[in-house]
């Protein structure tokens, strides 16, 4: 299976029949699925959604649901007839689906569980998604397709608890916040999220140097940053190679998209770094608006500014009809690209 290619060219990832195998385990424990589960599947099968779901099914004798391309009206009329239980997806599938002008005239009954992950969830979207469907658990998971794929996993009694978390670490496996030297930093501190167990794989095909640089002394470094809270739940900050560093100080893109989204006229927002000769870079930030609003960016600005320290607030907005995406769904972050008509 390839990586989605987001930071760099894809690579090949090796992954055996134990790690293959720990996904349908995971549920089981965890989602407490079983062969009366119906699930959704909207990410391409060239995605690592893929073949987890096919074990799935072939572990437990349930069902699944194929749709050969996302589209709102399909998927609720696909619910509606197949009767699907459960089913994950990166944001913008959420977006969309409440951006159906009569989404409420659809039976969604059915539908127990739906995660979030793939990318850094707005907690506001997940909030707009639990209002507008109160019957459903909604929580975020966290994983890798190198790690087959879950890493953590939020329990469905903890979803509105634990609404912004990733949740904790599945079954058998072992996750650390740690430092650049690998030591486990204190709880609470933003460090890289690592991570060893079954899950892990085998190595990227043909890419002895890119599996010794991933995998460290059995433990694999994901290049995403997060943080423990006391409960053993982790929070995702956002990609290693995504943090901006701004004048000396650190900007975790994750924290300006999440709180440029709680504006109630923004649907949902990317921010990137633009070179500056000065400070290294600035922040620079571009945001969709949700259907029919309008607004200027001085408004934007204030907002930003009675929530967010001076340096971390984009010194530069651009307002998109939509954010360019790489396959499976994740937004680009190039400047030159978000910043051009």
């Amino acid at each position: 299976l390839y990586t989605s290619g987001t930071t760099g060219e894809p690579k090949g990832v090796v992954l055996n029949h134990i790690n293959l195998a720990q996904f349908p385990r995971c549920t089981t424990e965890v989602w407490k699925t079983n062969s009366d589960s119906v699930w959704g599947c909207i990410l391409p099968m060239s995605h690592i959604s893929g073949p987890i779901y096919l074990n799935e099914i072939a572990d437990k004798g349930s069902s699944m649901v194929i749709f050969d391309q996302f589209n709102p009206i399909t998927w609720l009329e696909g619910i509606q007839k197949h009767q699907i239980t459960i089913f994950h997806g990166v944001p913008i599938i959420f977006q969309l689906l409440l951006s159906v002008p009569n989404l409420q005239e659809y039976d969604t009954g059915s539908v127990q569980l739906a995660a979030m992950m793939g990318t850094t969830v707005p907690l506001s979207l997940m909030r707009a998604f639990k209002t507008a469907q109160p019957h459903v658990k909604v929580f975020q998971g966290y994983g890798l397709t190198e790690t087959s794929p879950l890493i953590t996993i939020t329990e469905p009694r903890q979803a509105d608890a634990k609404m912004a978390s990733i949740g904790r670490a599945v079954p058998d496996v072992e996750v650390k916040i740690a430092d650049e030297r690998g030591r486990e930093v204190p709880e609470g501190e933003a460090g890289e999220i690592i991570t060893r167990g079954p899950h892990v794989m085998t190595g990227y095909f043909r890419r002895p140097e890119a599996t010794a640089e991933r995998i460290r002394d059995g433990w694999l470094y994901t290049g995403d940053i997060g943080r423990r809270d006391s409960d053993g739940y982790y929070y995702h900050l956002g990609r290693k190679d995504d943090m901006i560093i701004t004048g000396g100080l650190n900007v975790y893109p994750a924290e300006v998209e999440n709180m440029l989204c709680e504006h109630p006229r923004v649907q949902e927002a990317v921010v990137f770094p633009i070179p500056d000769p000065k400070r290294g870079n600035v922040i620079g930030a571009a945001v969709v608006l949700r259907p029919g609003e309008k607004i200027v960016e001085k408004e934007l600005f204030t907002f930003l500014r009675s929530n967010l320290a001076n340096f971390k607030v984009p010194q530069k907005v651009k307002i998109r009809d939509s954010l360019p995406r790489t396959s499976s769904g994740k937004a680009v972050r190039d400047a030159s690209v978000l910043l051009s008509d």
